[in-house]
């Protein structure tokens, strides 16, 4: 349901968007590799809840087992607790520097691949694949990092599962035999079991998060402002007196007055543009191709 509402939301936020105010490959991105870290990192996420319900039912059935040595344990979760919270800190700027270098990479290889032809004739494939492969190298190297992340969370996780036991055995201070001790080691794998699952899904939540955070940050990208009007409807519904002021004729299809056009939010390359294409007519802008100068080009 999330993943539908999700790719649904930024869809629609990509046809809203306004052409400049972001990368053009981020939607191809966010739902695919964002929305699949997304997914992994709420997988597991009602885990938490039971999680901490069986860690202190274990943790009470080991207080009336062993007596007050069932701190050894819990003390040895706080820790790596500890440790694992330091080291979310790290989680989520690590995720959105990987994702950032996949959809910055996605993003040159869609482009490259719609215009394979051009790149051939111009002579560019060369250098535009070293560029790709340098790309994919430095998302490599972001993704490191967070599998390193990832690594030292899972050391946390598997910490109170392999210390617990000897610990606790030693600092018993009754007598342990055989039934006291595999009950004692049953109770034990009640406690630290889940906990290590919990400490597993903690940081791919968080990269979840981070995740969500990438969306939210597209979804509230400025929309588009469509200036047009249709000239029938503004004839159409009264407006004599603002089509005087334009000086509108019945024959004009198109109508521009003092437009500026430009490829990038607030930086406009065309400015004061003034012309009028009529009805039933064939009409071209004929000059140099990119040219940012409007006195180059002619309207015929």
């Amino acid at each position: 349901m999330v993943r539908s509402i999700l790719v649904t939301e930024t869809f629609k936020a990509a046809t809203r968007a306004r052409l400049g105010s972001g990368d053009d490959s981020a939607a191809l991105t966010l739902m695919s590799t964002d929305m699949e870290r997304i997914k992994m990192g709420l997988r597991c996420v009602h885990e938490t809840w039971a999680s901490m319900i069986q860690a202190g039912l274990a943790a009470w059935m080991l207080y009336r087992q062993l007596g007050a040595v069932f701190i050894a344990p819990v003390g040895v979760v706080v820790v790596s607790f500890v440790g694992l919270g330091i080291l979310i800190n790290f989680t989520g700027d690590s995720q959105r520097s990987w994702m950032s270098g996949v959809q910055k990479r996605v993003g040159l290889t869609a482009t490259v691949i719609a215009s394979m032809k051009s790149l051939k004739i111009s002579g560019l494939a060369g250098p535009v694949a070293e560029y790709v492969q340098q790309l994919r190298v430095d998302e490599l190297a972001a993704g490191a990092r967070y599998r390193r992340i990832m690594i030292i969370a899972a050391i946390f996780a598997f910490l109170p599962q392999l210390i617990s036991p000897p610990l606790t055995f030693a600092f018993a201070q009754s007598t342990l035999n055989a039934s006291t001790m595999f009950t004692s080691l049953s109770f034990l794998t009640l406690l630290t079991q889940p906990l290590s699952q919990l400490f597993q899904s903690i940081p791919d939540f968080v990269s979840g998060l981070a995740c969500l955070s990438r969306i939210q940050a597209f979804l509230e990208l400025e929309p588009r402002q469509d200036y047009r009007q249709s000239l029938a409807e503004t004839q159409s519904c009264g407006m004599e007196k603002s089509s005087k002021q334009l000086d509108l004729k019945h024959t004009d299809c198109i109508f521009i007055q003092d437009a500026n056009f430009g490829w990038k939010a607030d930086k406009f390359i065309l400015n004061n543009i003034n012309t009028r294409v009529p009805a039933s007519s064939l009409t071209m802008v004929i000059g140099p191709v990119g040219s940012a100068n409007p006195h180059s080009a002619r309207l015929f």
